[in-house]
C-alpha cells in the first residue's frame, strides 16, 4: 500500500503508507513562495523567480532537473544582495532542493539544503520559510527511520503554518503527520483525526486536487490496515481518479501500489500483479531508488503468493540492491521481512529466522510499533518451521502482546466513529448555512414588524436552532456510546466493554444498564474469564485470504455467544483471540471451556466459492479469586492468569483447555507480574487448582474440503 511516491509495506501484502512520503513532501514544498519585496529594496531577479517556480513543478516528476534549477536560482540570488526578500527566496530554493534530493534518495544533500534553508529563514524571521525547512527535515527524518524526530520537526512546522494562516501547508503537514502515525506508530485513531482535519481544509479550499487525492489515499491506508477492505478500495479509487483528473499520472503510483497490496490481501494475486507493474512503470520515470525498491519488493511478494519462487527471488534481490544505499531503516526492515517469508517458502527456516531477527533489531531501534509487531510474527513463523515450538511460542506471545498494544481500545471502532462525526459535522455545517440563509430572508421579509416582534422572533429562532442542536448532540452521543462497545467486524463486544463494564462488576458494581435492559450479577456468583485463541489461524489468511479469515471470525463470534448462553459475554480480544466473560459457579468453568472447545472443533465455515474449512482452538480460563481480606483481584490479573492457561493448552498440542480455579486458601492479589513459577507455586500450595482437558497432543491444523 502507499500514499504518494514511496511507501513502506507491511507483512506480505499489508497496506503500507510509507510509499506516500515523496508525494506528500512535494505537496508541502511545491508552491513557490513569492519573495517579499521591501520598499526601496532591490527586487528578486525575475530569472530566479522563474527557476524557483520550475523547481517546485519538477520535484516529483523530474527531481534531478529540480535540483539543477534550484542551484541556478541560488547562484543568481547569491549576487542579488542580502535584502530580506532575497534571503527568503534563497530559503525557498534550499527547501525545494531538499525535497528533490529526498526524492532522489540523496539524504545527506537533502539535510544540508534543509538546514541552510532553516538558517536563512531564522535570520530574517521568515516563519513561512522556517516551516518549509522544518517540514523538509521532518520528512527526511521519517525516511531515515526516526519517526520521533520527524514528528517533532513537523509539529514545529505546523505551529508556524497555523500562526501565519497557511492553510494549504497546514493540510499537507497534517497529512504527513497522519502518515507517520499510520505507518510507524500504528496509532490509527490519531492518524484518522489528523487526516480528517486535513480533508476539511482541502475541501474548504477547493483548489488543491492533488493534495485532496493524497489525503483520500491516506484515509484508504488507515482503513486497509483495519481490514475494512471495501471502504479502503473505495477511497483508493477516488484518489486515483483525482490524481488522473489533475494530470498527475506519476503521483498515482502510490495509490496503484496500495490497490495492489489490498488485492493481494484479498486473495487476488493476478490483479495485484497488474497494479504493481503499472506502479513500477510510473516510478521508473521519477527514478526514486526508495520507491523503486518498494515496487520490486511488492512484485516479489506477489510472485511468492503465486508460487513463482525464482521470480520472487530475482525481484527481491533487485529491491534489496536498490534499497541498500538509501539509508532508510523502514525500507530495510520491510525488505528483510519479505526475505524471511521467501526463505521460509523455500524450506530454509534458519535463514528465515536470521532475516526476521535482523528486522526485529532494526524495528526496535526505530521504535516503530507496527514493524516490531510484524517482525515478532515473522520470527515465530520461522521458529515454528524450524521445529522449535517452545521458541516459537515465546515469540508468538511477544507478537500477541504487541498486537494488543496496537489494536487496543477497539481502534477500528474509534476510527469509524471519528469518520461518522466528520460526516455529521459536515452535514451540520451545511444545515446551519441553509438555516442562516432562511433566517435572514425571513427577517428581511418582516422589516415592517415591530422591534419587539423582531426580538421575539429572533429568540424563538435561536431557541429552535439550539434545541435541534441539543437533540442532535444527545442522539449522536448515545449512538457513539453504543458503537464504542462493539467490535465492527464480528459484532462481539470489545476491549473497551471489559474496561468500562466488567471492571465495574469486578469492583463490586453488580448492576449493569445497557439502554433499557439491565442485568444483575449476584455477588455470590463467580466471574470466569476464558481466553480462546484460534489454532493456526495464519494458515487461513495465507491460504484463503483475509476475507475468508474475517468470515471465520464472524462465524466464531456468533457460535461462541450461542455456546456460552445468556450468562456469558463474548469479546473480540484482538486478532484471532476471543475473551468470554461468564458469571456462574466456579465448578462449571471447566464444563463451559469444554463446551466452547467442542463447538469450535465441530463448526464448519462455508466460503463463497463452496469450500469449507474447520479450525480448532486453545482455551485458557481463570476464575476470579475472592480473597476474604486484602485487595481484590483486578480483571487484568485474572485475564493474565487465563492467558497462561491458553499457552499451556497450546503446549498440550492445541485443541485443548487449561484452567485455574481458586483453592480454599486463595492467592493474594498484590502481585506485580504473574510468572509460570509463581503460578506453579500457588498450585503446589493449594491456593490454585489446575484443571486440563484430555485432548490428545495432535497438531490441530486447518482442514479444507
Amino acid at each position: 500500500m502507499s500514499l504518494p511516491p514511496g511507501t513502506p509495506a507491511r507483512r506480505s501484502a499489508r497496506p503500507s503508507p510509507a510509499r506516500a512520503l515523496g508525494w506528500i513532501l512535494l505537496l508541502l514544498l511545491s508552491v513557490p513562495r513569492p519573495a517579499r519585496a521591501q520598499r526601496g529594496a532591490p527586487a528578486v531577479p525575475e530569472r530566479a523567480r522563474t527557476l524557483i517556480r520550475l523547481a517546485s513543478q519538477e520535484q516529483s516528476s523530474a527531481p534531478a532537473e529540480a535540483v539543477a534549477h534550484a542551484d541556478e536560482a541560488l547562484r543568481l540570488l547569491g549576487r542579488a544582495g542580502d535584502d530580506s526578500a532575497v534571503i527568503s527566496a534563497r530559503a525557498a530554493a534550499h527547501g525545494l532542493a531538499a525535497a528533490a534530493y529526498t526524492t532522489l534518495g540523496r539524504y545527506d544533500s537533502a539535510a544540508t539544503a534543509a538546514e541552510a534553508g532553516r538558517a536563512l529563514a531564522t535570520r530574517v524571521g521568515d516563519r513561512e520559510g522556517l516551516a518549509q525547512a522544518l517540514t523538509a527535515l521532518g520528512a527526511l527524518a521519517q525516511r531515515r527511520g526516526d519517526p520521533v524526530r520527524a514528528v517533532a520537526h513537523l509539529s514545529d512546522a505546523l505551529e508556524h503554518q497555523r500562526a501565519i494562516g497557511a492553510d494549504s501547508a497546514v493540510a499537507a503537514t497534517l497529512t504527513l503527520l497522519g502518515f507517520i502515525h499510520t505507518s510507524d506508530y500504528a496509532e490509527y485513531d490519531r492518524a484518522l483525526a489528523l487526516q480528517l482535519e486535513s480533508l476539511r481544509i482541502r475541501e474548504r479550499l477547493q483548489n488543491d486536487r492533488p493534495g485532496l487525492a493524497t489525503t483520500v489515499n491516506s484515509l484508504g491506508v488507515i482503513y486497509a490496515r483495519l481490514r475494512q477492505h471495501d471502504r479502503a478500495m473505495e477511497l483508493y479509487r477516488r484518489a486515483l481518479a483525482l490524481h488522473r483528473e489533475a494530470g498527475a499520472g506519476g503521483r498515482a503510483a502510490s495509490t496503484l501500489t496500495n490497490m495492489g497490496d489490498l488485492l493481494l490481501e484479498q486473495g487476488d494475486p493476478a490483479g495485484a500483479l497488474r497494479h504493481h507493474r503499472e506502479s513500477l512503470a510510473l516510478r521508473r520515470v521519477v527514478g526514486d531508488r526508495w520507491a523503486l525498491s518498494l515496487a520490486h519488493r511488492n512484485i516479489a511478494l506477489t510472485y511468492l503468493a503465486l508460487g513463482r519462487l525464482p521470480d520472487a527471488r530475482a525481484e527481491l534481490d533487485t529491491a534489496m540492491r536498490l534499497g541498500a544505499g538509501t539509508g532508510n531503516q523502514g525500507l530495510t526492515v520491510r525488505n528483510l521481512l519479505a526475505l524471511a517469508s521467501l526463505e521460509r517458502a523455500r524450506g530454509r527456516p534458519a535463514a528465515a529466522e536470521r532475516a526476521a531477527q535482523q528486522a526485529l533489531d532494526a524495528a526496535n531501534g526505530m521504535r516503530a510499533r507496527e514493524l516490531v509487531r510484524r517482525s515478532w510474527e515473522a520470527l515465530a513463523s520461522a521458529q515454528e518451521a524450524d521445529g522449535r515450538p517452545g521458541d516459537a511460542l515465546a515469540s508468538y506471545r511477544r507478537f500477541k502482546a504487541q498486537s494488543d498494544s496496537v489494536f487496543d481500545e477497539a481502534t477500528a471502532r474509534r476510527v469509524s466513529s471519528l469518520e461518522e462525526r466528520y460526516a455529521a459535522a459536515r452535514q451540520a455545517r451545511e444545515i446551519e448555512r441553509l438555516t442562516t440563509a432562511q433566517a435572514i430572508s425571513a427577517l428581511q421579509a418582516s422589516q415592517r414588524a415591530t422591534q419587539r416582534n423582531a426580538v421575539a422572533g429572533g429568540a424563538l429562532l435561536l431557541a429552535a436552532v439550539g434545541a435541534a442542536a441539543y437533540r442532535r448532540r444527545v442522539r449522536d452521543a448515545r449512538h457513539a456510546q453504543a458503537l464504542s462497545l462493539t467490535d465492527p467486524l464480528t459484532g462481539a463486544r470489545n476491549r473497551r466493554y471489559v474496561r468500562e463494564v466488567v471492571a465495574r462488576e469486578m469492583a463490586g458494581v453488580r448492576t449493569l444498564r445497557l439502554g433499557r435492559r439491565s442485568r444483575v450479577v449476584p455477588p455470590t456468583q463467580d466471574t470466569t474469564f476464558l481466553l480462546l485463541d484460534v489454532d493456526h489461524f495464519k494458515q487461513v489468511n495465507d491460504g484463503f485470504g483475509h476475507v475468508a479469515g474475517d468470515r471465520l471470525l464472524s462465524d466464531l463470534a456468533r457460535l461462541l455467544q450461542t455456546a456460552c448462553g445468556p450468562e456469558g459475554v463474548v469479546v473480540r480480544w484482538g486478532g484471532e483471540e476471543f475473551l468470554v466473560v461468564s458469571h456462574g459457579p466456579a465448578e462449571q468453568a471447566a464444563t463451559l471451556a469444554e463446551r466452547l472447545r467442542a463447538a469450535v472443533a465441530a463448526h464448519v465455515t462455508t466460503l463463497d466459492d463452496g469450500r469449507t474449512l474447520t479450525v480448532t482452538c486453545s482455551i485458557g480460563f481463570a476464575v476470579a479469586p475472592r480473597p476474604s481480606d486484602g485487595p481484590a483481584w483486578g480483571w487484568e490479573s485474572v485475564v493474565a492468569l487465563a492467558d497462561h492457561g491458553t499457552y499451556a493448552a497450546k503446549r498440550l498440542g492445541r485443541d485443548a483447555w487449561v484452567g485455574y480455579v481458586p483453592g480454599e486458601r486463595q492467592p493474594p492479589a498484590a502481585v506485580a507480574t504473574l510468572s509460570p513459577e509463581l503460578i506453579a507455586g500457588w498450585v503446589a500450595d493449594g491456593q490454585l487448582r489446575r484443571e486440563a482437558s484430555n485432548g490428545a497432543p495432535d497438531v490441530a491444523h486447518v482442514r479444507v474440503a
